[in-house]
């Protein structure tokens, strides 16, 4: 029979052999699943408003982490990856962030354009790596906010490349700019500078705005004969159709991210599209010259399975793919799976290569905290974007520094 003493003293091992079981995990209770073990991705995109197709971004950026996820994850971890609706307004994008890092206790958040420059210092205080989905040159700034990252390349270097193509194929070129009236204007009109031309006008307008008549007038007016367009692609097709009725036919180089076949090619007509001018860095899905290319055939089936009823013809689904696919590895070869580790990992990208980059290219960090600074001048032939010119490297040619 035990005795108090004795009583007490098994009690007290029972308990100490209880907790070394539940230390080592090896207890008969069953065991919550950590929720620190979610790579938690927060994003804002413009749903709804002017810009509400950017929203496809979000749609293929979530079709490749659900592909990983039904993978197995990244090194074992799952993708929580949650997209709010900002509507392209800084300050819904400001109150997204807040929630996705306060509530959601989001390491990685994404967004979309000029408006992602509002949540930057947000970010940064909170050491959140933040991908931006903008060409903006104030994306570069990685002294001052070093966890800001732009997906996009800087504009100011297509711009750049651009401009080198035109002093060498237009004679006696007139370079005009009409833009969305945020610093894509600024960037892309240093653009032309730092490529040796000088902008004879640049024109800026608001994202909602589709009647750009006066602005083309203007631009004939002063005579330019080589414009670059950095609009909306709800913006271009009735701008470049107004054009076409006036008889105003200059060289019109497309700002890459709307120069898409869903969005602006067809809408304008193949036929009427003919003589467009761009400068890739990823492939357009809906394009005939790149159905055949593996890594677009194998895009195209995860969008069919993951992607909710995304189009996998939508350039910008390509885009928020491929994105992710970087991201995924910047994770997965992290030293320290924290910001502070991600935001290393991103910085020591080389020569990686994800789906829809053009043949040759690869994705290397550089100047201004960018992974891309490859890019080809291509003309639309009536069928299919063409190679005007070969594959050039802002960074080799001195232009991205």
């Amino acid at each position: 029979m035990l005795t108090r003493t004795s009583l007490r003293r098994t009690v007290a091992v029972a308990a100490a052999a209880l907790l070394t079981l539940a230390a080592c995990g090896r207890t008969d209770q069953p065991q919550a699943p950590a929720a620190q073990g979610d790579l938690v991705i927060g994003a804002t995109f413009a749903q709804s408003g002017p810009l509400a197709a950017v929203g496809a971004v979000g749609k293929g950026a979530a079709a490749y982490f659900a592909k990983v996820n039904d993978s197995g994850g990244i090194n074992g971890r799952k993708v929580k990856f949650t997209s709010y609706d900002d509507a392209y307004d800084p300050s819904r994008m400001t109150a997204n962030a807040r929630r996705a890092v306060e509530q959601d206790k989001a390491q990685i958040f994404l967004s979309f354009g000029g408006p992602s420059l509002s949540v930057r210092p947000y970010l940064n205080q909170n050491k959140v790596l933040h991908v931006a989905f903008a060409g903006n040159t104030p994306f570069s700034d990685v002294a001052q906010f070093p966890y800001t990252h732009a997906w996009w390349p800087d504009i100011a270097w297509e711009s750049a490349i651009t401009t080198k193509y035109v002093l060498d194929k237009v004679p006696n070129p007139k370079v005009g700019v009409l833009s969305l009236n945020n610093d894509i204007a600024d960037s892309q009109a240093a653009g032309i500078k730092s490529g040796g031309g000088d902008p004879a006008l640049v024109l800026k307008v608001p994202p909602n705005q589709q009647d750009n008549s006066s602005q083309v007038a203007q631009l004939q007016a002063a005579g330019v004969n080589v414009l670059m367009l950095s609009l909306g692609a709800n913006q271009i097709v009735p701008t470049l159709k107004y054009m076409q009725q006036i008889g105003y036919h200059p060289e019109v180089f497309l700002y890459s991210t709307p120069a898409a076949r869903t969005t602006t090619i067809e809408p304008l007509t193949p036929a009427a599209a003919t003589g467009l001018h761009t400068t890739l860095w990823l492939v357009d899905p809906a394009d005939p010259r790149w159905a055949g290319q593996p890594d677009v055939a194998a895009y195209k089936a995860d969008i069919a399975k993951y992607g909710g009823g995304a189009d996998p013809n939508d350039a910008l689904v390509l885009n928020g793919y491929a994105a992710a696919a970087a991201l995924v590895e910047v994770v997965k070869t992290a030293k320290a799976q924290d910001p502070d580790g991600y935001n290393a990992s991103w910085n020591a990208v080389k020569d990686l290569k994800v789906p829809g980059l053009l043949e040759g290219s690869t994705l290397s960090a550089g100047p201004g905290g960018r992974l891309v600074y490859q890019y080809q001048v291509m003309r639309f032939d009536g069928t299919s974007w063409r190679d005007a010119e070969p594959l050039r490297d802002s960074s080799k040619l001195g232009i991205a520094k």
